[in-house]
């Protein structure tokens, strides 16, 4: 559990960025820290959406009514890379519609867990957009 939250420290995995993006920008203080920021920020919703969209895929592969072995969503599972990577590009897809409360509804989850990760997943593109 606590290396699970080790690796929600997003600053420290930023830093090799932070460093050269603070070593490359020569502008005043305040500039270079406003867009050392906004690097930051979208450093961090890459790799925000990356981890889930593995863990949606992982969650995927759980069940065998999952959203990843369905064949109504153009599956099942593939075997080889350029299908991993089509497979890898729909999750993100599908994280950044659900975060962004767009939900185009064309792919949902079928079991309970994945339900449970969609309103969690919901739930948390609503908190982002509040802030």
């Amino acid at each position: 559990m606590f290396y699970t939250l080790r690796i929600l420290q997003f600053e420290k995995m930023l830093y090799p960025v932070t460093k050269i993006i603070e070593t490359s920008l020569n502008l005043t203080k305040r500039l270079n820290a406003d867009i050392l920021l906004m690097i930051q920020m979208l450093f961090s919703a890459i790799l925000f959406s990356h981890m889930l969209a593995c863990a949606w895929i992982a969650l995927g592969l759980t069940d065998d009514n999952s959203w990843l072995l369905l064949e109504k969503n153009g599956f099942p599972y593939p075997e080889d890379n350029k299908s991993r990577m089509t497979v890898y590009c729909f999750s993100i897809y599908w994280i950044l519609t659900t975060m962004t409360t767009v939900g185009f509804g064309d792919y949902t989850g079928s079991t309970k867990n994945e339900y449970l990760f969609s309103m969690a997943l919901e739930f948390t593109g609503v908190c982002f957009s509040a802030l």
